[in-house]
Order: C-alpha cells, then sequence, then structure tokens
C-alpha cells in the first residue's frame, strides 16, 4: 500500500508540473486513472493533462507558444515517453513558426527595396536599406552629398540624409 501512496504521489506531481508550466494553454485539470488499494481507497496510477498544440495568429506567436509548450511537456521530473514526443510537435512547430517568421521578413525587405529603389534609391547609393528601414529611416532627404554625407547643422551643408527618430543609423556610401 505504501507504494500505492508514493505512485498516486508521484502521478499528481507529474501532472501538476505539465499544468503549471503549460500556463493558458492547459485545458482544465488533470484527468487521472484509479486503482482501488486494500484500504478501499482510490490511487492515482496515470495522468494527462490535455494542452493546446494549435498554431497562434501569428508566427511571433507560435514560437513563444511553441516554447511554453515544449516546456509545459519537459517539466515533470521524470518526463515521459509521451511527453518527450509532444515537446518534439512543439519544438516542430516552433521551427516551423520560424521559418515562416523568416519568409515575411525577406519579403519585407524586398518590399522595402522596391519601395526605395522606385524613389531613386540602389544599392550603390544607399547601402543596407533593410536595416536603415527596420533602425527608423524614413525619408531620403534632397542634395546627399558624397564627400560631406554628414555636415555640421547650421554651416550650409546639405542636410543629413536620412530623418530617424532617435534610432541608430547604418548608411554604406
Amino acid at each position: 500500500m505504501r507504494e500505492m501512496k508514493q505512485r498516486d504521489q508521484e502521478v499528481r506531481a507529474h501532472e501538476q508540473a505539465h499544468i503549471a508550466a503549460g500556463g493558458q494553454y492547459v485545458g482544465g485539470g488533470a484527468r487521472f486513472s484509479f486503482e482501488t488499494g486494500p484500504d478501499g481507497r482510490q490511487y492515482a496510477t496515470g495522468g494527462e493533462v490535455s494542452i493546446d498544440a494549435s498554431e497562434a495568429q501569428t508566427p511571433e506567436a507560435t514560437i513563444q507558444k511553441a516554447a511554453i509548450i515544449q516546456k509545459a511537456a519537459l517539466a515533470p521530473a521524470s518526463p515521459s515517453a509521451q511527453d518527450r514526443a509532444v515537446a518534439a510537435k512543439a519544438a516542430q512547430m516552433g521551427r516551423e513558426a520560424q521559418t515562416e517568421l523568416s519568409k515575411e521578413k525577406q519579403e519585407q525587405a524586398e518590399l522595402a527595396a522596391r519601395d526605395l529603389a522606385s524613389k531613386g534609391f540602389s544599392p550603390k547609393n544607399i547601402g543596407g536599406a533593410q536595416e536603415n528601414l527596420e533602425q527608423g529611416a524614413t525619408t531620403p532627404a534632397k542634395g546627399i552629398n558624397r564627400e560631406n554625407p554628414f555636415p555640421v547643422p547650421g554651416t550650409g551643408d546639405a542636410p543629413p540624409p536620412f530623418s530617424v527618430r532617435n534610432k541608430r543609423l547604418n548608411l554604406v556610401i
């Protein structure tokens, strides 16, 4: 009977670890399978916790959700084979979302480059267009002076090549 009590405690702790780590993605509480002991009491011999493993609305949110699911699956001191399988599935979901996010960023970079090209910019006169865009570059200035691309304000020289909003700007000229 002592073994049954110990197993009951282990099973409950195992499932509670999943619940604690799974947070908002856990669907309800744990479900247990029981066995009646010689004392007539019910002892948990197995358990399971449901977790929402569907994709989130955005790749970024899916990556975060996959990490939480993976953490929840591996939370118990001794993860079961099923726990490891769920963790592997969550890791795959995270990798797929990361691939999707990379594709989206590449498409955004291409659109930004085309937009800059339509405004007269090219990689020859403005390098790192995507980095500039991500770091806050907003509009090109007219009359860039290649010999003095960063003139001292108030000296009558051309204005800086970009207007920025308190962000670092990397230019390659």
